[in-house]
């Protein structure tokens, strides 16, 4: 996919993502309290199969298995410290660490995650628009959550709605940037494009694994659990669909 596409598909990804959030807000918190953990549960199911379907055999099919491991080892390390730094923290409890830091701290850091996840995109898509398409999805759909946990943090800091709505979407925008440059960077470095997929793979099973599945086990009780495992499953299906198409 040429560079006026990806630039594209990442801008309008953080319109309709904010703009799905803003929805998801219009809701009872009733509402919202049911629906969050089977949204969080669909991403969960998207990241973890365009990880472990999709990223990582690819990476393998062109460095090896043991090298795409390595770098995927590697990759869930860096996610750790980068966690510990407070730059990929994303929480869906409004009572959490995160949540009792000034919006301005929590802006910064979601403009960063930003713009890893436009580097993580943008290099899908140069590898094939199946993988972009599939790795697209698992991250914008990931991101509602956090935007709309984001949101409350900014409004307990003193942001009006508005702003806060506002700023949430200019934090977003860096994954146009994260993109950009990633497309330019890959068209003369095509050969770290396997090491780039085993990577995100790394971001996407420790964003699951470490911050979406921790958030689910607290709604306990088998309906709780039938509908978490059936969201996650529908997650795996719809990567799994367009892996196969």
């Amino acid at each position: 996919m040429g560079l006026v596409g990806i630039a594209l598909i990442l801008t309008l990804g953080a319109t309709a993502v904010t703009a799905v959030s803003s929805l998801f807000l219009l809701l009872p918190e009733k509402g919202r309290n049911r629906w969050m953990p089977l949204l969080v549960s669909f991403a969960t199911g998207c990241l973890l199969a365009t990880a472990f379907l999709v990223s990582i055999p690819d990476s393998s099919r062109q460095i090896g298995s043991e090298r795409t491991m390595q770098w995927v080892l590697g990759g869930i390390i860096l996610f750790f410290l980068l966690e510990k730094l407070v730059l990929f923290r994303h929480c869906h409890e409004d009572d959490c660490q995160t949540h009792q830091a000034a919006g301005v701290i929590v802006l910064l850091g979601d403009a960063i995650h930003s713009f890893f996840d436009g580097v993580i995109i943008a290099s899908a898509f140069q590898y094939s628009t199946q993988l972009g398409i599939a790795a697209s999805i698992a991250i914008l759909i990931h991101e509602i959550p956090q935007e709309v946990g984001d949101f409350a943090v900014l409004v307990h800091s003193g942001f009006s709605k508005k702003k806060a709505l506002l700023f949430n979407y200019l934090a977003a925008l860096p994954a146009v940037a994260g993109g950009v440059l990633t497309y330019f960077f890959l068209s003369t470095l095509r050969h770290l494009t396997p090491i780039f997929m085993a990577v995100s793979a790394a971001s996407m099973i420790y964003v699951a694994i470490a911050d979406l599945v921790p958030g689910l086990h607290k709604h306990t009780g088998p309906r709780a659990a039938a509908l978490q495992f059936g969201f996650l499953s529908l997650g795996i299906l719809v990567i799994a669909f367009l892996r196969s198409h």
